[in-house]
């Protein structure tokens, strides 16, 4: 039976990153996301990626190049994902606390979902036929699309209306908003 994303919205487990989990804009955020229909929504105190580096004062560059933050976000994301694979999860919406979600939430995220190109392929249960796990970002820096972007803030229109999803390539950079199935899981966190 294929996934039916208009039914279970609200209930779809909604986890929020953060570090600061009684901060007054966590509890605008989480009101908002209720009121966009995503109930099932949990706050994750995320791991602080100067405590990884080495402290607020260390100014070494660490192994791999990324920076403190970064750090941080990647094993936030990591804890978050094997806690959701050891509770059976088979599917979840990870969101960064900075995450401004669309006045049209609910229906932009429906659309997403039911589609059969973005929805089928990232959110039903089991492994697609290649072997892959399904993954939806739903924001993210998309540093090859920047100059339509700043075309279109300008006020010049679009070429083209753009595509409900598309496959991401090695420009994207962040993951502040991520719908993740099961089938994933196991390949992010190698």
């Amino acid at each position: 039976v294929p996934y039916n994303a208009s039914a279970a919205l609200q209930t779809l487990p909604t986890i929020i990153l953060t570090l600061h989990p009684e901060s007054p804009e966590l509890r605008n955020l989480t009101a908002l996301l209720k009121f966009h229909r995503l109930e099932n929504v949990h706050v994750f105190e995320g791991t602080n990626g100067h405590s990884i580096w080495g402290g607020e004062g260390d100014t070494k560059w660490p192994a791999g190049g990324m920076r403190a933050g970064e750090l941080g976000v990647r094993q936030s994301h990591r804890d978050i994902l094997k806690a959701a694979w050891a509770s059976g999860l088979e599917r979840l919406l990870l969101l960064e606390d900075d995450v401004i979600p669309a006045c049209d939430l609910s229906a932009r995220l429906e659309a997403a979902l039911d589609d059969e190109a973005c929805g089928r392929i990232a959110l039903e249960a089991g492994e697609g036929e290649d072997g892959r796990g399904g993954i939806l970002m739903l924001g993210a820096t998309e540093y090859s699309k920047w100059p339509g972007l700043l075309e279109e803030v300008a006020g010049s229109p679009p070429e083209k209306p753009p595509k409900l999803c598309y496959t991401c390539n090695q420009g994207t950079y962040g993951a502040f908003a991520v719908v993740y199935s099961r089938a994933a899981i196991p390949y992010v966190l190698r």
